[in-house]
């Protein structure tokens, strides 16, 4: 289930642009978890270390880590948005503040 649906499922209403960076955000967090485990499968099967290889698998953990988060991925991006949708609409209330001298 795609992100949107999930936060709209449980009653949150976040705009696009924090839906996309809370996306983003949970894109990259996991690819530093995926990142280790692959190195680790690597050194386990003998695999080999050159430059190019070494990219390949980085594309890869990236293009799986985001196609992860785009459907919901651990669950990050859901439990961080009705927090933050909260302070950014407890800031917009506020207004702009003027100094005080």
């Amino acid at each position: 289930m795609k992100i949107e649906a999930q936060l709209q499922a449980g009653g949150i209403a976040a705009d696009a642009r924090l839906t996309r960076s809370l996306q983003q955000f949970e894109s990259m967090l996991t690819t530093q978890i995926l990142s280790p485990l692959m190195k680790s499968s690597e050194e386990d099967e003998g695999g080999g270390t050159d430059g190019a290889a070494a990219q390949i698998r980085q594309t890869a953990i990236e293009a799986l880590a985001s196609a992860m988060s785009a459907r919901g991925g651990i669950g990050i991006a859901k439990d961080l948005a009705p927090r933050l949708q909260a302070l950014q609409n407890e800031h917009a209330s506020a207004g702009p503040k003027l100094n005080s001298f």
